[in-house]
């Protein structure tokens, strides 16, 4: 008898979900922005199906609503979802064209797999027609780069140290700023040859670079990074 009741009466878990996935269809934007902290908390995959069709709805604002929803789940399922996305050329134009691009690649380091990484990669050296917003994008995806390398992405750190011998100084010092920010919580397994690496920007011909360089190496000094501390000392 218990087992018939349970199997004819929807646990609190699949109500809650039925519930979000109602109104993610059909409800207001403010309500379904509302919803974004539960799908945060329950990581129920069973509204990335909802998710995807609103993420190629065609409306830029259920688009939006649809990234920030699929950023919050925070699986490796909907990369390609979003990869797809930023390579649309209509992404790139109109209004708000560049916060959406923005908000995109936000949810690419918030779900942090590395497996995003040689993407990443083609979307920097991306060039399109009267692309006002290229280098912006650049530092953005840099940042992506440094917060999936911030949760142990490898591939991410290796692309960050090729980008300090970039051309573009911006580029540079973005790359710095990020290494280091990988290793906020383990400053000390910064590898040496990074570190070595890091130390020869100090010979950058641009003051922006070394200015980013020795801001990173005091923040790494702060929260406990013994080679960095070292170079502070009397």
């Amino acid at each position: 008898m218990t087992k018939s009741r349970s199997r004819s009466h929807p646990s609190s878990d699949d109500q809650l979900i039925t519930h979000c996935l109602e109104v993610l269809r059909a409800g207001r934007l403010d309500e379904c922005y509302q919803l974004l902290p539960r799908l945060g908390v329950s990581k129920d995959r069973r509204a990335l199906p909802v998710l995807r069709e609103m993420l190629f709805s065609g409306e830029r604002c259920r688009e939006e609503l649809a990234v920030c929803g699929l950023a919050a789940l925070g699986c490796r399922d909907p990369l390609p979802w979003l990869f797809e996305k930023l390579g649309d050329p209509a992404v790139c134009r109109g209004p708000g064209s560049q916060k959406f691009q923005s908000t995109l690649l936000d949810a690419v380091g918030e779900i942090g797999d590395d497996a995003a990484s040689p993407h990443l990669a083609e979307l920097f050296r991306r060039r399109l027609p009267r692309d006002n917003f290229r280098r912006k994008r650049q530092v953005i995806i840099i940042d992506t780069l440094g917060a999936i390398a911030q949760q142990g992405g490898k591939k991410s750190l290796e692309l960050l140290v090729v980008l300090l011998g970039n051309e573009d100084f911006l580029v540079r010092a973005h790359a710095v700023s990020n290494i280091a920010t990988a290793f906020w919580h383990r400053p000390n397994d910064l590898p040496d040859p990074i570190f070595e690496r890091l130390l020869s920007l100090f010979k950058d011909s641009n003051l922006y670079v070394q200015h980013a360089l020795l801001s990173a190496l005091e923040s790494l000094a702060d929260i406990g990074c013994r080679r960095a501390a070292e170079l502070f000392t009397d």
